[in-house]
């Protein structure tokens, strides 16, 4: 991942399905850190290629949704782009207790 790696340094990698039958659906998420500021950020790897035109409008929608929120108590959403064929979306990082 060129990009990826260009602005991120990505050191952990997690992923989850929606349930096996529905792989497409399949999610990575990196915790990386912004080389600009080092600031740990999550990188929501979402993969397009086998979506549908209505998975991929979802996709889109959730994009759209996350920048237009503001609110102290909802992860904020920093930017996204396209990683080869995956939309790459990129978030706060809440770190749990």
């Amino acid at each position: 991942m060129n990009c990826l790696k260009q602005v991120y340094l990505g050191f952990v990698t997690s992923s989850f399905c929606v349930s096996a039958a529905e792989m497409h659906l399949c999610r990575i998420v990196h915790l990386c850190r912004r080389l600009s500021d080092r600031k740990q950020v999550i990188i929501k790897q979402i993969p397009m290629e086998q979506m549908t035109a209505d998975e991929r409008q979802a996709a889109l929608n959730e994009v759209m949704v996350l920048a237009m929120l503001n609110h102290p108590n909802i992860i904020r959403y920093y930017e996204n782009f396209l990683e080869d064929t995956a939309l790459m979306i990129v978030m706060e990082y809440a770190e749990g207790k």
